[in-house]
């Protein structure tokens, strides 16, 4: 065999997916027919094939994984666990409803995490009952990179540096605000307006 090249690879398309199907892993595999990890990691990515993750269970030829987060055993399908954007596989280490209670526990962390960095409440009116109720709101719109609300996965600092350009205000001090800067730019003929209510 040439340098550069692979070696046949001893099961068929069929074969290998009929061995994910009862449960073998792509480690059972290897050990089985004695071929090597990756060489049977690049057939399942040409073929297309879901290899079994560790903690799957196969029953009459459907596939069960074990939920890390709440341990309860749930069928792998759509309404169970989520898909990767990346590949379509599905992700699973998480249920979906883990998943959700997760993310959902993250943004709120992060939420805290920033209004307190600002002072904790709203400049203008002092509210500090509820961080979810208050926004940040870039001084100078030509100076805003990106919004806080939907990068955070971005490392502190950066973070930081983008909140030095905003303002901790509360939804009802916010939504004044924009309204008035509505209005003025209308007055000095840059854009519509919004009715003031009476």
């Amino acid at each position: 065999m040439k340098s550069g090249q692979f070696a046949p690879f001893p099961l068929t398309k069929e074969e290998l997916e009929n061995l994910f199907d009862q449960g073998f892993s792509m480690h059972k595999i290897t050990k089985k027919y004695r071929v090597k990890w990756r060489n049977v990691k690049r057939m399942a990515d040409t073929w297309k094939l879901n290899p079994p993750m560790h903690g799957n269970i196969i029953k009459g030829g459907v596939r069960f994984k074990n939920c890390s987060c709440c341990k309860e055993i749930k069928e792998v399908n759509h309404d169970n666990f989520n898909k990767c954007k990346k590949g379509g596989k599905f992700n699973l280490s998480v249920c979906r409803i883990c998943n959700k209670e997760k993310t959902f526990r993250r943004h709120q962390s992060f939420k805290k995490k920033c209004v307190e960095y600002k002072g904790g409440k709203c400049i203008k009116c002092g509210y500090d009952k509820c961080y979810a109720s208050l926004d940040f709101h870039h001084r100078d719109q030509a100076e805003k990179d990106f919004e806080i609300s939907r990068v955070e996965w971005y490392k502190w600092e950066k973070m930081k540096h983008e909140l030095d350009k905003c303002d901790c205000l509360c939804r009802n001090c916010h939504a004044e605000l924009h309204f008035l800067e509505s209005e003025r730019r209308f007055i000095e003929g840059q854009g519509p307006t919004l009715l003031r209510s009476e």
